[in-house]
């Protein structure tokens, strides 16, 4: 019978529920009692459908508050309001049983009252419904809820009744205090109506502005004196500049102070008396404008305020002026923050330059190193910059964070940030190590080595401390020249690397003689570590030259020969050719393996130049007859002395291959030039190349070559010639010639390092007037290249126009001709390149020499 009973219970259960509308569900989480008396109540109301319209959420409320259900369905009969806005507030009410504790009425009420948002009415009905809040509190207060809602650590339900009031207060509703209320502690500094008073003031008028936290603090200690000032100064402004200045004072967190140096500097503005419409002569340029009316607080037309215009106004009026008649209004934000930092630092010189220099100050860029904070704030006093400085510093961006790091002093001077911008992060570390006292000095020596880029790509730090500590005797310069100076064509990098090696190397220097050796010594350094000097290096070279057996595996030149010309073989790798000849040769094709075997041949035989001049190799190349006198002319070195600098042609085998690495790596480096095929042509009859040092250092090369020219075009000529093999010396001879062309000896373009434009242009008219005299004596026409344009070539009269340079046949099959358009094959030999050259005015127009004769 109970078992029936149950089973009848569940059934009746279930259809009450099903006619109800109560879901299946809410079986495994309630009381069968409870779903029981709920289905009862809704069907005997007939209140299914009002039922339904419930999220469920509010059916589960429901459920442990069904007194309510009367109040539901009376809501949604009487159409007091949607049903989503009843299922908000029965969701948000929980545990709260709303039937007992309110009447129909209140919640009516709040229901009813579209200002309360559905998701705010069970809070509103809690805590307020009893206020009867007017409808600009009811949006405070809509708006103060959200802005409790960001304040994860504490919620309405944890405030104290007096501190929930305060959300009908106009800042608390607003941006200003968002960050502020967050700080539980705020709350109760809230309570005091002064304060709150002085808040509910500033929110109104400064829109969109968050109180930091110092401001509020600021604010706190000092609120009479804070409301005294304001009082003072706000009738003195136009009501359309309150939030402007508001913000800016907020904004600099010097409160009071601003405040009593304002009440003494706003009475200066022109008295209600003044009723003209325009600006008065006497009256400061920040300060003119519109001020309203015929009272303080509306009294005078006409003059527009400046001041409030940007936070670099506001400080300068404020703090003194010192920008006085500079337009502020269109700063960028990095050069604004410039100003503001050197107005509230005081740094009047720096100021007083830049009224004086405004449009150097304007030009400067994002990320320019002046306009770089940490630069300003940490590492450089802007009161120590001049003029030039502040010329210097448009395009001179900020230094490396990576640099920053190695930066370990407070102070720098504008000379070495400037270099520290500019330089990569090791020239910045090894400054740091520099032992000198005075920074011109440090400067001085950092100068030499980050201008010509010589430290090693990779160093460790030991070899950093090595090498600041011998730079800090004297820089690379003077111990090129005091310790070094005996060896030739010695580059500042390989300086350096001896340097960082001395204690190894410093018993081999006296008897180094050119920068190839240098290089020897350092890859061998470790070979070398227990013999004694350099003189018995030299006689060991073959067992501690490794390479040249690699070399000779390429070249394959016989061992009788190399045994014959033993002291030849040691001289040619003492000189670094296995390194040379091995690097070019590495992945070049047979051809020019054969080509290399016969220049070395005649290099280790002594005989190199006889191959490079040999028989009438000079006239079957550019294919003209030449008289003996010329040739014996032409292959003699000359060399001339200007001033500081020094010229001299250069034709030798070892020191020509390095061309494209003697003033830093071109396009025909031994090592990877894109046209190193075209190195061994350099080797031709006709082709010298003409090296200058400035003050001893190597600073210019260019090639030149003896060939002909002509004003215009002429016939194809075919020349197949190749480098002669001393070991068989055979070879055929044609000579062709023509009347109609001139010998002329070309300047092809130059390259340089380590030196100024205007001693660039020191360099070329000296060559200039060492070449026209070779010419001469040649009895040769000087073309030069149109590279040199720039270097005001018509003061030795030269005249830029066409012409036809002849492109003579070469040994090696593929020459670079840099003024001709780059690499010209075979098939480009013995043809004429068409150009622009500079041309003597006297070879254009012979008249002209006649007349000036």
């Amino acid at each position: 019978m109970r078992l029936y009973d149950k089973i009848t219970g569940h059934l009746e259960l279930l259809r009450e529920m099903k006619r109800a509308g109560v879901p299946d569900a809410f079986l495994k989480d309630y009381k069968e009692e409870e779903l029981l008396d709920l289905s009862r109540s809704v069907n005997q109301m007939d209140a299914k459908e009002e039922f339904l319209s419930m999220d469920t959420e509010a059916v589960e409320y429901l459920i442990h508050d069904q007194e309510f259900l009367p109040y539901l369905v009376r809501l949604l009969r009487e159409d007091i309001c949607e049903p989503v806005r009843i299922s908000a507030l029965l969701a948000d009410a929980g545990v709260d049983i709303l039937s007992k504790s309110y009447s129909y009425e209140a919640i009516v009420s709040v229901l009813a009252d579209q200002q309360v948002k559905s998701y705010r009415a069970y809070i509103y009905l809690k805590y307020f419904s009893a206020q009867l809040l007017h409808e600009a509190e009811k949006e405070y207060l809509m708006d103060g809820l959200a802005a409790l809602d960001q304040c994860g650590s504490f919620s309405i339900h944890d405030l104290t009744d007096t501190e929930r009031k305060h959300l009908i207060e106009p800042a608390v509703s607003s941006i200003f205090l968002q960050e502020r209320i967050k700080d539980r502690g705020f709350w109760r500094k809230l309570e005091n109506p002064a304060y709150r008073a002085l808040l509910n003031d500033l929110s109104f008028l400064c829109e969109g502005v968050s109180l930091g936290a110092d401001q509020a603090e600021e604010l706190w200690q000092n609120t009479a004196e804070i409301q005294e000032g304001l009082d003072a100064v706000l009738r003195k402004l136009p009501g359309y500049e309150m939030g402007k200045f508001l913000a800016l004072w907020l904004d600099n967190k010097a409160l009071v102070y601003d405040l009593n140096r304002l009440k003494r500097i706003l009475p200066q503005l022109p008295h209600e008396t003044a009723k003209s419409t325009t600006a008065r002569e006497d009256l400061p340029e920040l300060l003119c404008g519109t001020l309203r009316g015929a009272s303080d607080t509306d009294a005078y037309p006409g003059h527009k305020i400046k001041f409030t215009e940007n936070k670099i106004s506001y400080l300068n009026f404020l703090y003194g002026n010192l920008l006085n008649g500079l337009d502020l209004s269109y700063l960028s934000e990095g050069q604004m923050n410039l100003l503001v930092y050197a107005v509230t630092h005081k740094k009047k010189r720096f100021l007083t330059m830049v009224r004086e220099r405004f449009g150097d100050f304007r030009v400067l860029q994002r990320f320019d190193l002046l306009l770089d904070a940490d630069t300003y704030e940490h590492y450089l006093n802007v009161n120590t910059l001049n003029p030039k400085n502040l010329k210097d510093s448009r395009y001179l961006r900020k230094i490396p964070e990576e640099c920053k790091c190695c930066l370990n002093k407070e102070q720098y001077t504008f000379d070495e940030l400037k270099l520290f911008a500019k330089a990569d992060i090791s020239y910045v570390r090894l400054y740091h190590l520099l032992a000198y006292p005075k920074v011109d000095d440090r400067l001085r020596v950092i100068r030499e080595v980050a201008g010509r880029k010589c430290l090693p790509k990779k160093m460790e730090e030991e070899q950093y401390e090595r090498l600041g500590k011998m730079l800090s005797k004297k820089p690379v310069s003077k111990w090129r020249t005091e310790d070094m100076g005996h060896i030739e064509r010695i580059s500042y990098e390989q300086a350096v690397l001896l340097l960082l090696a001395w204690d190894q190397v410093q018993r081999f220097i006296p008897d180094i003689r050119t920068g190839i050796q240098v290089e020897f010594l350092l890859k061998n350094l470790k070979k070398i570590e227990n013999i004694p000097d350099f003189q018995t290096v030299a006689e060991r070279i073959m067992e501690i030259d490794s390479t040249w057996k690699k070399l000779n595996d390429l070249l394959k030149i016989g061992e009788d020969f190399l045994r014959a010309n033993q002291e030849g073989l040691k001289n040619f790798l003492y000189e670094g050719g296995s390194e040379i000849f091995y690097a070019f040769l590495y992945d070049a094709e047979e051809a020019d393996k054969e080509k290399a075997r016969r220049l070395c041949a005649a290099e280790i035989a002594g005989r190199f130049l006889d191959v490079k001049y040999y028989k009438n190799d000079l006239e079957r190349e550019i294919t003209l007859e030449l008289p003996e006198e010329t040739q014996q002319f032409w292959r003699k070195n000359t060399e001339a002395k200007k001033g500081k600098v020094r010229l001299w042609e250069e034709d030798r085998l070892l020191p020509v291959m390095q061309i494209g690495e003697s003033l830093g790596n071109t396009c025909i480096s031994y090592r990877n030039g894109l046209y190193k095929v075209c190195l061994l042509s350099c080797f031709d009859a006709n082709k010298k190349v003409l090296y200058g040092s400035y003050d001893g250092q190597l600073a210019f090369r260019a090639i030149i070559r003896l060939t002909k020219g002509a004003f215009s075009k002429m016939p194809v000529e075919k020349q197949r010639l190749q480098f002669a093999d001393i070991l068989e010396e055979e070879m055929t001879e044609r000579r062709e010639g023509s009347q109609r062309e001139y010998l002329t000896l070309f300047l092809e373009r130059p390259y340089f390092k380590g030196i100024s434009e205007e001693k660039e242009k020191e360099v070329v008219l000296a060559a200039l007037d060492m070449l026209l005299r070779k010419a001469k004596q040649l009895h040769a026409e000087l073309v030069v290249s149109d590279s040199y344009k720039r270097f005001g070539l018509e003061e030795k009269k030269f005249i830029r126009a066409k012409y036809y340079m002849y492109i003579s046949a070469s040994k090696n099959g593929k020459q670079y001709l840099d003024s001709l358009g780059g690499m010209a094959e075979v098939c480009s030999e013995g043809s004429y390149g068409e150009g622009y050259f500079f041309l003597r005015e006297s070879f254009l127009n012979p008249k002209t020499e006649k007349a000036a004769g």
